[in-house]
């Protein structure tokens, strides 16, 4: 009987706080992301959304990766994949493009020609019907930057989330505390059960 206790003690246990782990799992911040939001710790995956949180878990804004929905899009040599940064309303405040194989002479042409700041204070609404003209001398590599963001804004509308008041510090606590309530009724269930039947 002491053993069944503690096997059943043991699974509640797992199924109480697994919520909170998988829940509370955490990504290394980009230095394009720290740039931005200075105070970032932390990055928190909420579907095809990553919230950028401080270390109090409060929201500072959202990361997005193009991939995999920019898959199959080329540039001038190859995939154009990209990262889109934005504040807490889900405004642009930054396209950076990631690791790829164009040619740098041509990554930097775009990026002289400011075609990454081009949808910077824009919407996902704005920046999906903007009309940005490629850069001149880097039009394949242009393309593919305009082709992925495209793709990744048309991917992201699909997906907003609904709720975004609660935080990492927030949730992760509510979690603690369910888990907790749920175990410690489940003791008492078995408790009363036991005695039930040594009575018997």
């Amino acid at each position: 009987m002491k053993k069944t206790f503690i096997l059943i003690i043991l699974a509640v246990m797992a199924v109480a706080f697994m919520p909170f782990h998988s829940f509370a799992q955490q990504k290394t911040v980009p230095e394009q992301v720290t740039n931005i939001f200075s105070t970032a710790s932390s990055l928190e995956a909420q579907g095809v959304w990553g919230r950028v949180l401080d270390a109090k878990g409060t929201l500072l804004g959202y990361v997005a990766y193009s991939k995999p929905a920019s898959n199959g899009i080329q540039g001038f040599n190859g995939e154009t994949p990209i990262m889109i940064i934005f504040d807490a309303k889900k405004t642009i405040r930054k396209v950076v493009l990631l690791d790829n194989e164009e040619t740098p002479s041509f990554v930097s042409r775009v990026e002289n020609g400011g075609l990454f700041d081009a949808w910077n204070g824009m919407t996902i609404d704005q920046a999906l019907n903007a009309k940005v003209d490629a850069v001149s001398g880097a039009t394949f590599t242009s393309n593919g930057v305009k082709q992925s963001l495209q793709a990744c804004l048309q991917n992201l509308k699909k997906n907003v989330p609904q709720d975004d008041s609660c935080t990492l510090t927030c949730c992760g606590t509510w979690c603690i505390v369910g888990g907790a309530a749920l175990l410690l009724a489940v003791i008492c269930i078995v408790v009363v059960v036991v005695r039930k039947r040594r009575r018997k």
